[in-house]
């Protein structure tokens, strides 16, 4: 038996037992709640029955009105707090028979538990993957911001926003695509003074393999350049950021923000913007069936955005989806995927906005709405054909990237 098989095995097997064991002890402490002498329609009316703390109470009564079983693992409560609710329960009159059930049923997730995790975070974790629900999106989230709390502590640095926008207008070469991008983070603030803040990392080549320059105008033509940022001024934090070019071996350069000091104090914002005009496909051909928009996330962040904003018929209608991908290694050239193993199993919603810029307002990006007229004033675009669309994902995963995706269209099914 290979390794893939086993593995899917013991995953069924876990599923199996973990949907059985959590099922009954639902279905014990329902009866037990059921036989308390009181009407119980909500939480506080057990609390007021049994006399218990409210906290323990709420789980319990959580786990008995679950929508499945595999939605009850965080809502258990642990050993001795389940002991207390069963003995409160047997003073008020349920059952000696009622009772028994429910400990029995609580002592086999206590050993499901043991046996499968070791301890209760560990299975919080197994059971959220196979949770279709709320459950395991609050558990996904949950580690998820303890992640960025602790990265932050770890790198010494943290940032409030990490955000781009790509704006997508038909070129003059109808088949093509011009694209302009506006991207940065906002509040990016170092946690100790000899912390790093590097905004990229591009591999430029060296000698014959250095790739060819891609012809980029910078949205503020008297902008800041530095290691590939074209800075808008008008939207950075001031004093302007300043952000030094430091080369590696290999052809590697990265672009890093000077510190200014730590704290919220010296918490900067840096806004990078650019054109590049007719540099993507508009349609399906042998080498493009689908179009992507990626961010790679590798400072802690509260939280993610990508929107793009499309001008009506460049397309027929498009249906954008995200899917993110683990990035500890970093190795793989910009055109290959990660292999299908390394993508993290969150599904972040893309949400239509609406038309034009004033729909991208956000507490997540101060001025955003102003920024976007300031492009389309630079560009001289009509802000009004436009189509936006957004992808948030609180707590992004660090090191990782995140791809919105749609397909690209056939040339006959898009009029021009």
């Amino acid at each position: 038996m290979n390794e893939k098989n086993q593995t899917e095995i013991d995953i069924l097997s876990f599923e199996k037992e973990a949907e059985s064991v959590l099922g009954t002890l639902q279905q014990a402490l329902a009866n037990v709640i059921a036989h308390v002498p009181d009407e119980i329609t909500k939480p506080v009316d057990l609390q007021r029955s049994l006399n218990l703390d409210m906290k323990l109470c709420w789980k319990t009564f959580k786990v008995a009105s679950a929508t499945g079983p595999l939605a009850v693992g965080p809502h258990v409560p642990g050993t001795s707090a389940m002991k207390s609710f069963l003995k409160a329960a047997a003073k008020r009159g349920v059952p000696d028979a009622v009772i028994g059930c429910a400990s029995d049923a609580a002592a086999s997730f206590e050993k499901l538990v043991a046996n499968h995790a070791g301890d209760r975070t560990t299975f919080e974790s197994m059971a959220s993957a196979l949770a279709k629900s709320e459950y395991g999106e609050q558990i996904d989230l949950q580690h998820r911001r303890a992640a960025f709390r602790a990265n932050g502590h770890i790198w010494g640095v943290q940032a409030k926003t990490r955000f781009r926008c790509d704006f997508l207008r038909t070129a003059s070469d109808t088949t093509k695509l011009d694209l302009v991008s506006v991207e940065g983070y906002v509040q990016l603030r170092q946690l100790r003074g000899d912390a790093a803040m590097t905004l990229s990392v591009t591999h430029a080549g060296e000698g014959d393999e250095a790739p060819k320059p891609m012809p980029i105008e910078p949205l503020d033509p008297d902008g800041p350049i530095s290691a590939g940022k074209h800075l808008i001024r008008e939207f950075c934090s001031q004093p302007l950021p300043e952000i030094r070019t430091i080369k590696l071996g290999g052809g590697y350069v990265l672009a890093e923000l000077v510190g200014l000091g730590v704290g919220n104090r010296a918490a900067m914002t840096c806004i990078d913007g650019w054109i590049m005009r007719g540099v993507l496909s508009r349609y399906r051909d042998d080498r493009n069936q689908v179009a992507e928009h990626g961010v790679r996330v590798h400072i802690p962040c509260e939280v993610l955005i990508i929107d793009l904003l499309v001008e009506e018929g460049a397309f027929g209608p498009i249906m954008p989806v995200t899917v993110s991908y683990g990035d500890l290694l970093n190795v793989l050239p910009p055109n290959q995927r990660p292999p299908a193993r390394a993508r993290l199993p969150f599904e972040i919603p893309v949400v239509y906005l609406g038309r034009g810029p004033s729909v991208l307002h956000s507490a997540d990006v101060p001025r955003y709405a102003e920024m976007a007229k300031y492009c389309f004033n630079r560009l001289g675009w009509n802000p009004d054909k436009f189509l936006a669309y957004r992808c948030r994902v609180p707590y992004p995963v660090m090191p990782s990237t995140t791809w919105v995706r749609y397909n690209l269209p056939q040339p006959s099914s898009v009029g021009d």
